[in-house]
C-alpha cells in the first residue's frame, strides 16, 4: 500500500523518498550506476539473472484495490550489468544462468519505484 499513499505506511514512504536517495546519493556523481535486486520470488535449483533490457511486471498479490493493477512500470534492465553479476556468481562457483523473460514482482517494483 506505500505507493498507493496509504497513510499506515508514511514511514515507509518517508525513507524510500528521502532517506534512501540520500544514502545512494542519487542525482550526484557519487550515485550508483545500477541497482541490483535480489528476490526470493523465483524457486530456482542455480542463481537465475534477469539480463532483459525491460522487465514485465507480475502482480503477485490479490485482494488489493482495483487501482493496484492498473500500476505500470517500465522497468529498465541491463543486459551488461546482468554479465558483470553473472561472471562474479561463475567465478564463485555458483554456476549461474541467465533468463531473459523473467519479469519482476510488483514488491520488487515497489521499491525500485519509490
Amino acid at each position: 500500500m506505500p505507493i498507493m499513499n496509504d497513510p499506515g505506511h508514511a514511514a515507509l514512504i518517508k525513507s524510500m523518498t528521502t532517506k534512501v536517495p540520500q544514502v545512494l546519493g542519487l542525482g550526484t556523481a557519487s550515485a550508483p550506476r545500477a541497482i541490483v535486486l535480489v528476490t526470493a520470488h523465483w524457486s530456482e535449483r542455480r542463481p537465475t539473472i534477469s539480463n532483459a533490457k525491460k522487465h514485465n511486471l507480475y502482480y503477485d498479490y490479490y485482494g488489493f484495490p482495483s487501482e493496484t493493477y492498473k500500476l505500470k512500470y517500465e522497468a529498465p534492465g541491463s543486459p551488461e550489468v546482468a554479465g558483470e553479476v553473472y561472471e562474479a556468481l561463475q567465478k564463485a562457483g555458483l554456476n549461474p544462468e541467465m533468463d531473459s523473460e523473467r519479469g519482476m514482482s510488483f514488491l520488487s517494483y515497489l521499491y525500485m519505484r519509490l
